[in-house]
């Protein structure tokens, strides 16, 4: 869990050090008064990246006593403990400042780090925010990425795999955007970016396989078994079954390719597909439950990380109790205690929060409320 987060210099958030040390921490506010800035600050903590926008310049404070004290950076440090099943229990510093020109210091342990995305190797961490409950109806990216970022904490080489592929690929439609190209001179690159991709593959199918047992456990849980044995779901690899291998697929498909000056198949094309009664799970359930199968969905990639890496994972919840009745709300507390997860979630109503706590049967003890206003936090009792 984080035992301390100090930033400074974060959209509105004053300059402050925060005290997290407890299983379920819940931040509440009005809206604007910074509970989704928070959340986000220990996202980039953790991440190195924003969940929101992709600009530096957005996220650094501007106003103006921040940017003559800290000439145009955020700076975060953030202090936790790892219990993980394979080296018990490890303490970690994180550290990261950026400026609006994107450039970046991060270290770890006091080391400075070669890449920005090793700060997401110490500590697993997924957001779960209202757009990502747009995840059955929006595009195939967010449910990649979900399914990416398990293979991501459980497959060490999958990093540089990824990063291979997505430079051939690169590579590979700079040359179908030329004037003279041809399906023989694509051989080669069809030949790397296939190697990199049936690894990517392969990954990704094997966690799909041990995520679905878990996705059909928590779903089971959490809606009726009526609504559940209508759901249907598959892993699609971004190629044509048919085709067989991707190698295969590329050449099939490389004069469609060539007229379209881009490569329109492979493994940054695979998908997770959800259906309810063979149509989209949209058509069929309320917003309700499709938030609660989104739920399942993360808790059952937080399992996995647990089961294969042995590491525990932060789950920050911003607003998760909108369309959410307090019996669901007190269901999905259970679940997240019994897999060991850490929450840190942000909503309006701490009363909710607290009832709900009550009838999962928790502990208090394990929990701590917060207050945000204006920029900052203060802890509140549990009243």
């Amino acid at each position: 869990m984080i035992t301390r987060f100090d930033l400074v210099g974060f959209r509105n958030l004053k300059e402050q050090s925060i005290h997290f040390d407890a299983p379920f921490c819940f931040i509440t506010g009005d809206n604007g008064s910074g509970k989704t800035s928070l959340l986000e600050a220990i996202y980039v903590s953790l991440n190195g990246k924003s969940f929101r926008t992709s600009k530096t310049k957005h996220i650094v404070s501007h106003t103006q006593d921040q940017l003559s004290s800290y000439e145009g950076n955020f700076v975060l440090r953030t202090e936790f403990e790892v219990d993980s099943s394979v080296d018990h229990s490890q303490r970690y510093t994180v550290a990261i400042k950026k400026s609006v020109t994107d450039k970046y210091l991060a270290k770890v342990n006091g080391h400075p780090v070669s890449a920005i995305s090793e700060l997401a190797q110490a500590l697993p961490s997924l957001i779960v925010e209202p757009k990502t409950f747009n995840l059955f109806s929006g595009g195939a990216i967010s449910r990649r990425r979900l399914l990416d970022w398990i293979v991501f904490h459980v497959e060490p080489q999958f990093s540089n795999a990824w990063k291979s592929y997505n430079a051939v690929l690169k590579q590979r439609n700079s040359l179908l955007r030329t004037d003279r190209i041809d399906q023989l001179t694509l051989g080669p690159w069809d030949a790397q970016l296939a190697k990199y991709g049936d690894q990517l593959h392969h990954w990704r199918q094997q966690s799909w396989a041990k995520l679905q047992t878990y996705f059909d456990k928590y779903a089971e849980g959490l809606l009726s078994e009526d609504i559940r044995a209508k759901i249907s779901t598959s892993y699609r690899s971004g190629w044509p079954a048919s085709d067989g291998s991707m190698l295969n697929a590329l050449t099939e498909h490389a004069s469609r390719d060539i007229t379209k000056g881009f490569t329109q198949i492979g493994a940054h094309r695979a998908d997770l597909r959800f259906t309810f009664k063979g149509l989209p799970i949209e058509e069929g359930l309320s917003r309700g439950q499709q938030k609660l199968l989104v739920l399942a969905l993360f808790l059952s990639a937080v399992s996995l990380v647990r089961e294969i890496a042995g590491k525990q994972t932060l789950l920050l919840l911003d607003d998760i109790a909108a369309e959410i009745d307090e019996a669901n709300l007190a269901r999905l507390f259970r679940l997240f205690a019994s897999q060991d997860a850490r929450i840190i979630a942000s909503g309006l109503d701490d009363a909710l929060f607290l009832r709900a706590f009550n009838i999962a049967q928790l502990e208090q003890r394990n929990v701590k409320m917060f207050h945000v206003e204006h920029g900052k936090l203060e802890q509140t009792n549990l009243t």
